[in-house]
């Protein structure tokens, strides 16, 4: 293969320094955390385009590098999150979002309403994030490990060559096909029997935590997308009716955490890898750290 040599010339850099500008000026402008309740706009289809919202975002949270808005119609509550970054766009689709609805402002409450989407394999991500374009973080070929082969040399053009950015966006409509969630007694498992040790599923992260299965296409009205726009920036939609967590209103607002999770070490697959000295720690340690960010949401009337 002949690689070309690219001078980087003064326009060329100044051109980086007005997008990245761009993107730090536009977080700087929104609080860290969304102030207000808002209407869902009409109209609204989830599908992981942020077209309903015109790129306008309630708040950019520091702690976890995303831009996000909750709105809420009389019965419907929308969440949209916004990820530039491709080390927190590989976090989000390695681990998903984790959207808590919390009972009495305290994380480990039982009555705590969470909802967990996506779940996606390791070898599907990283092929998704190679074939869009994004650099991946965390990964060395290891011969004998579990994901060398689906992410061996031949399988790395392969990707690069079959998910461009539509392909990639129809991977993700096509793998996705279960959302999580923990605290809704009305809703039935409906994809019953897995286990952590289930094939496929035992991939998934946070297997362990005890969330039930439904099908993204559910009649449970609790809906779900991620896709990634022409700027391969990753939006993340999750709407679910307000009667699911009716008991953790009060005085017509909810308190909630959102959680991009952790990369989950027991997953098959994973390595940790340490820096040689003279640094001795952790490689990557922002991968294997969740990041959340807790708040209060008034109902818009």
């Amino acid at each position: 293969m002949l690689i070309k040599s690219i001078k980087i010339t003064p326009a060329i850099l100044f051109s980086f320094s007005l997008l990245f500008s761009y993107g730090s000026l536009k977080a700087q402008k929104l609080p860290n955390k969304q102030t207000v309740g808002i209407k869902t706009p009409a109209n609204i289809k989830v599908d992981g385009k942020a077209t309903e919202w015109s790129d306008q975002y309630q708040a950019y949270n520091n702690a976890t590098e995303v831009y996000y808005t909750i709105a809420n119609t009389d019965s419907v509550i929308t969440l949209v999150v916004h990820a530039t970054k491709p080390q927190v766009i590989q976090k989000v689709l390695e681990n998903g979002i984790t959207f808590s609805i919390l009972k009495n402002k305290t994380t480990e409450n039982s009555n705590n309403v969470k909802i967990l989407f996506p779940s996606i394999r390791f070898d599907d991500c990283w092929k998704i994030m190679n074939g869009v374009g994004l650099p991946i973080s965390g990964f060395r070929k290891m011969p004998g490990a579990p994901t060398h082969a689906a992410f061996s040399p031949d399988s790395i053009l392969a990707s690069q060559k079959e998910y461009s950015l539509e392909g990639a966006n129809k991977q993700l409509t096509s793998i996705l096909k279960d959302i999580r969630f923990i605290g809704i007694e009305t809703i039935k498992d409906t994809v019953a029997g897995i286990t952590p040790k289930s094939p496929y599923y035992r991939n998934f992260a946070l297997r362990y935590e005890g969330y039930k299965y439904i099908s993204i296409y559910n009649e449970d009205n609790i809906q779900a997308a991620i896709q990634f726009d022409d700027k391969k920036e990753l939006t993340y939609e999750l709407s679910f009716p307000t009667r699911y967590i009716k008991n953790n209103i009060a005085n017509a607002a909810f308190n909630y955490d959102i959680t991009v999770n952790a990369r989950d070490g027991s997953r098959p697959g994973v390595v940790v890898f340490y820096e040689p000295p003279p640094n001795r720690g952790m490689a990557f340690p922002e991968l294997f750290n969740a990041t959340n960010l807790e708040g209060e949401y008034t109902l818009a009337k």
